[in-house]
């Protein structure tokens, strides 16, 4: 399962890298509305890394001697901080700035995540192979 990852993100990387299309966001809705943040809210609550990362920290302060107050505490601010977050990233990444530096710079930023798909690759093949 390794290699084929790693086989993977070489093709991602090469891809990536050949890409000579500009991002065009007229062709998008921007403003989605209810589904996008559906959308967000269902990966939010759905990734199990956000899971295990919760499970992990929680974990440590969670008990079944705590009062139901002090668990509700902790899981509003974790629900709290995680939202707040991700409300601000949005807003932060949907700015006109944002969005015309991304319509500026995609081919740039397109030739450096495929880089970076192919340094990743390359340094997880070694670790593989030694």
């Amino acid at each position: 399962i390794k290699f084929i990852s790693i086989i993977f993100l070489i093709y991602l990387g090469v891809k990536s890298i050949n890409s000579k299309s500009k991002l065009d966001f007229g062709k998008y809705n921007l403003n989605g509305g209810i589904a996008s943040f559906s959308q967000g809210m269902s990966i939010s609550l759905l990734n199990p890394k956000i899971f295990i990362w919760f499970i992990a920290i929680y974990s440590q302060f969670m008990s079944v001697d705590n009062d139901m107050i002090f668990n509700t505490i902790l899981i509003l601010t974790a629900s709290i901080v995680d939202a707040t977050w991700y409300m601000i990233l949005t807003i932060l990444v949907t700015t006109n700035i944002a969005l015309d530096f991304v319509k500026d710079k995609s081919v740039i930023l397109q030739k450096f995540v495929g880089s970076v798909f192919i340094i990743v690759a390359v340094l997880l093949l070694v670790e593989l192979l030694i």
